[in-house]
């Protein structure tokens, strides 16, 4: 029954109709958005006929549908907001085991090494854990970004590089897949304020959702393209995949939102690629033929400004030779302890241990440290607050290092910002022992 029919069968049983939406054509053959609204009357010679009642709502719908992308908004919203959050905490979570996994297998390695023992077997399976743990830690630091405080250092940055970059690092790759990258490199480079890496991240992200989307085709493509369009950078992702569906097509932003099978995809790179373009003050379209290919237009405002010159320092990398002093560890994890003590004590310091801030308090009181490494969310007194205790009883000459897994829900933004001046020097979990070696270079290699 359609909805004149129903309207009508109401009237008949109900003795009214409505609100009923349809279109008029005006007399210049424009349409019209109308509601009706109709009951039956009689008058007093008992005539019957139908009163209706018809509404233009060409302003109501356009008010109804900024509403509704206002909506949408605060619905994205709040989906960051719970990701920031349940993000916080996967971090510290997630890196802490993952710290030790990566670090374990840098002893082991080491210890192989030492002894001579040389096994291609024994290489590939630890080089096979290693890329496991690095695709994890890919993942996790994908999720962070939606909680992490706004750090990025933005100044003047080249599409062309961030581009010819990204190319040089996937173009062998997707080839070997049969997929062919197509960026003609003398086009005209392009200047815009924001970051080289999150410049890169975004067309690895794109560049991976076009290399899915081509999947089954006998000739797989994608197209780069990169150029003026008044004040803005318009980059250009083009695939010959199977399309997106309209229905899709609102979604495709929203985060944990994905098509692929369990396993095969997280959900999050196009969300990521939409934050840290906004993050940019730029914007994000799709244009899309289910069958025939998608196109991801990114416009981004060109740089304007003064590029401020920095002077390069470059430094050469120092061997850890003749390295003594004293340190303290802190962290609640035994496995961190662990692994932190042979980094340190295989570069020749002595070291100490602590599982919390109170038992670390208290061995700062009866010995002076070199460095004291200490993680900052712990059961009964956390990193801030013993480093804080910690400096008044150690000499001026003792270097904190703050070792997290991320800043957490625990942390305001202006306490995640005070971290940096909290301590000496920061290092993410999961770190390498390269990370730790940094700061015996810093601070002890020149006593």
């Amino acid at each position: 029954m359609d909805d004149e029919a129903e309207q009508l069968r109401l009237l008949e049983e109900t003795g009214a109709y409505g609100p009923y939406r349809k279109e008029y054509i005006k007399k210049d053959g424009t349409t019209v958005p109308v509601e009706l609204n109709g009951f039956i009357i009689e008058n007093y010679n008992g005539v019957k006929g139908i009163f209706s009642l018809v509404e233009d709502i060409s302003e109501k719908i356009a008010t109804d549908q900024k509403i509704e992308v206002q909506r949408k908004k605060l619905v994205h919203s709040a989906k960051l907001a719970s990701i920031g959050e349940m993000a916080a905490g996967v971090g510290h979570e997630i890196n802490n085991p993952l710290a030790i996994a990566m670090g374990n297998i840098t002893l082991i390695k080491r210890f192989l090494k030492s002894k001579g023992i040389v096994n291609g077997n024994m290489d590939r399976y630890l080089d096979s854990i290693s890329y496991a743990n690095e695709r994890i830690r890919k993942i996790v630091d994908g999720l962070k970004l939606y909680s992490r405080l706004d750090s990025s250092i933005y100044k003047k940055a080249s599409m062309n590089e961030a581009i010819l970059e990204t190319f040089k690092l996937t173009s062998e790759i997707y080839e070997k897949d049969g997929i062919f990258i197509n960026f003609d490199k003398e086009t005209e480079d392009l200047f815009i304020k924001g970051s080289l890496g999150e410049l890169q991240q975004i067309l690895v992200n794109l560049l991976s959702n076009a290399k899915d989307a081509t999947k089954g085709k006998s000739n797989r493509e994608i197209l780069i393209e990169l150029v003026k369009k008044g004040d803005y950078a318009q980059l250009s992702i083009s695939d010959n995949g199977k399309g997106i569906p309209d229905n899709v097509k609102e979604h495709i932003f929203d985060p944990f939102f994905t098509t692929k099978e369990p396993g095969k995809g997280t959900g999050l790179g196009l969300g990521l690629v939409y934050e840290l373009i906004k993050k940019m003050d730029g914007d994000i379209s799709i244009e899309s033929t289910p069958g025939e290919g998608s196109t991801f237009k990114i416009s981004l405002p060109i740089f304007t400004g003064i590029e401020e010159v920095e002077e390069a320092v470059q430094e050469k990398v120092k061997p850890l030779v003749n390295i003594k002093g004293k340190a303290l560890v802190v962290d609640d994890e035994a496995d961190i302890r662990f692994l932190l003590k042979e980094f340190l004590t295989n570069a020749g310091l002595e070291v100490d241990v602590a599982d919390d801030g109170d038992s670390g308090l208290e061995k700062t009181k009866l010995k002076e440290y070199d460095l004291i490494y200490t993680d900052m969310k712990m059961p009964k007194m956390n990193g801030e607050e013993f480093i804080n205790k910690a400096k008044l009883i150690q000499p001026e000459k003792t270097r904190f290092i703050i070792v997290t897994g991320g800043v957490t829900k625990d942390y305001t933004k202006e306490v995640g910002v005070d971290l940096h001046s909290l301590a000496d020097a920061n290092i993410t979990k999961p770190f390498s022992i390269e990370s730790i070696e940094v700061t015996l270079r810093n601070f002890l290699s020149h006593r």
